[in-house]
């Protein structure tokens, strides 16, 4: 399991990555954080600590929810909470000591709540493991909204469908959009198959399922959907999911689809079996399923309701090499950007994509995907990649193997990346990498890689590194990294559109640490705090700002220390001017 946070005073000390910013230059650094760790005491407790951590959630306001096991025995998988992390520290939302409101007496909440996902407002998504043993009741899964002032239970099992004699048994795969609204698989008794639900706690709403009188949009006869994934919401109320299908015609070749719309009005974007759109006819898709769970992403919707999916292709000349192709539009009108066998753009004449995978698009319109390549000079230490196709019509290649990348303590190359990468609305993209082996470590160490707004690679945190987990300057606790780790299931879930990311690592002795970091880059002007292209007295209290939560623009005499002689040294600067 993996999740995200800090504790106690803001933010420090603080890892300043990357090169010294000197006046007249834009080079993008790294404000890297320790923000929660194992054994550290867990804010709101009476003597708990930290232990285990869970799939952190960032919003776009750079809060950071995570959860974690606590208990005076940090090997304890009960007792645990919700917390939210802030620049200004950490605060609890919920915990399984504390009572629960509207629950029968002496309920309790037997693991820590799993944050789901964020809204604009910062409100946030959970899941509540509710034990009701002691009033003679089954235990119940709560799908509940939380904040800092309240919780709100949405929907539940264990409980009738309001308005409808549907007996909840089962809810899975929730996700909340950015104003609130909730989406969930439904499984109730007595009916096989899954619905598909959404809404608030004052109204939900059975969207399409197993129950529907008709078939869904594209398919006829007595099929009907029966399971749901992918499941997502844009923020003005647009749905998109992928679907199996069950009926007397429905066979393996053409059970699945793309479904999106709103809810009166669902489309089909594409169904197996179907032609595809601008190809020789025959040429069908045979499977443009997903992968639900995994670190494989085949599927997604941004906030304008426009798609993307990778598509395995069947027909006459489809061959293991062209199979694989990425397709992106909306219903009715979808077209393909990228297949395996098509030239790979800006690269030599035979170079060819192979393999196209887990494609993501951002609100602006841009796709990301992970391909491979092959070709004359293509071999295993430069045939992979992360691409953007721009809105535009043209691609960009943003990395790949045999990169090099600057750090603190010198270069290094990138010799492996990750299938699955995450991106924000600023053209930033984060991915594990694999680094070349420096003798360092008996294998070549992981690493967490992010590009800044310019496109320029940075490490985050990489294996064997010692970090120093304690906020107080007057203690040394540091730690070997194992294993660093950043969920790659959601873009949201770990990136915002401000360039913070959270991550975790594991450590050599087995204790785990949740991190923040974000890219910034400044104005070209070293007094410039604020970054607004102007020297102004608001650039003092900028500084104080910076100084106060040990952030890179604190740093004026480019020691990449942040301390008291940086306030003499951002005088001196300001004094001097920029040209």
């Amino acid at each position: 399991m993996k999740f995200c946070g800090f504790i106690g005073r803001p933010l420090l000390p603080m890892a300043v990555l990357g090169s010294a910013l000197l006046a007249g230059t834009t080079l993008a650094q790294i404000d890297r954080d320790i923000i929660a760790y194992s054994g550290a005491p867990a804010v709101g407790t009476q003597g708990q600590v930290y232990s285990f951590f869970g799939v952190p959630q960032i919003s776009q306001a750079g809060e950071i929810y995570f959860s974690s096991y606590t208990g005076s025995d940090p090997t304890s998988l009960e007792d645990g909470g919700t917390w939210v992390w802030t620049q200004a520290g950490i605060q609890k939302l919920i915990h399984t000591q504390d009572e629960l409101i509207g629950y029968p007496a002496g309920s309790f909440l037997r693991f820590p709540p799993s944050p789901l996902g964020t809204t604009d407002d910062g409100r946030v998504l959970v899941a509540l493991l509710i034990d009701r043993s002691t009033a003679g009741l089954d235990t119940q899964v709560a799908l509940a909204i939380a904040s800092l002032d309240s919780i709100e239970t949405v929907i539940a099992t264990d409980t009738r469908f309001p308005g409808l004699e549907l007996f909840i048994n089962n809810l899975e795969e929730p996700a909340i959009s950015a104003t609130g609204m909730v989406l969930a698989r439904m499984s109730s008794v007595g009916i096989i198959g899954s619905s598909l639900i959404r809404g608030d706690a004052n109204d939900l709403e059975l969207v399409i399922g197993q129950f529907s009188p008709s078939p869904p949009d594209g398919v006829e006869g007595d099929a009907r959907l029966f399971y749901f994934r992918d499941i997502e919401s844009t923020p003005d109320g647009i749905i998109s999911f992928t679907g199996q299908l069950t009926g007397t015609d429905i066979v393996s070749s053409n059970n699945g689809g793309i479904w999106v719309g709103y809810p009166d009005s669902l489309e089909f974007f594409a169904l197996e079996g179907m032609q595809a759109p601008g190809l020789e006819t025959g040429i069908t898709f045979r499977d443009i399923q997903t992968s639900i769970g995994s670190q494989e992403n085949d599927f997604e919707m941004n906030a304008n309701g426009s798609c993307v999916f990778r598509g395995l292709l069947a027909g006459p000349g489809v061959t293991n090499s062209s199979t694989t192709s990425l397709w992106l539009g909306q219903p009715g009108d979808i077209q393909m950007i990228a297949r395996g066998g098509q030239p790979a753009p800006g690269l030599s004449a035979g170079t060819n994509f192979k393999s196209l995978r887990n494609p993501s698009i951002d609100d602006n319109g841009n796709v990301y995907f992970h391909a491979t390549l092959e070709g004359p000079g293509i071999v295993s230490s430069n045939d992979e990649g992360i691409w953007r196709y721009n809105a535009s019509g043209t691609f960009d290649r943003l990395i790949n193997d045999g990169d090099v990348v600057n750090t603190p303590t010198g270069t290094v190359t990138i010799t492996g990346i990750t299938p699955r990468v995450l991106h924000n609305n600023s053209g930033q993209i984060v991915c594990w990498v694999t680094l070349n082996n420096t003798g360092s470590t008996p294998t070549p160490p992981d690493a967490i890689l992010v590009t800044d707004t310019s496109g320029k690679p940075h490490i985050i945190v990489k294996e064997t590194e010692i970090i120093d987990v304690n906020p107080d300057p007057n203690i040394t606790d540091e730690r070997t990294v194992k294993f660093p780790r950043i969920d790659m299931t959601d873009s949201s879930f770990a990136l915002n559109d401000d360039g913070r990311l959270c991550f975790h690592v594991e450590f050599e002795d087995e204790t785990l640490a949740l991190g923040t970091a974000r890219t910034i880059t400044p104005s070209g002007c070293l007094p410039d705090t604020n970054n607004d292209g102007l020297l102004t007295p608001a650039d003092f209290t900028a500084w104080i700002d910076a100084f106060n939560n040990d952030r890179v623009e604190c740093d004026q005499n480019s020691d990449n220390t942040c301390s008291p002689t940086d306030f003499s040294a951002w005088i001196a600067n300001y004094n001097a001017g920029c040209d």
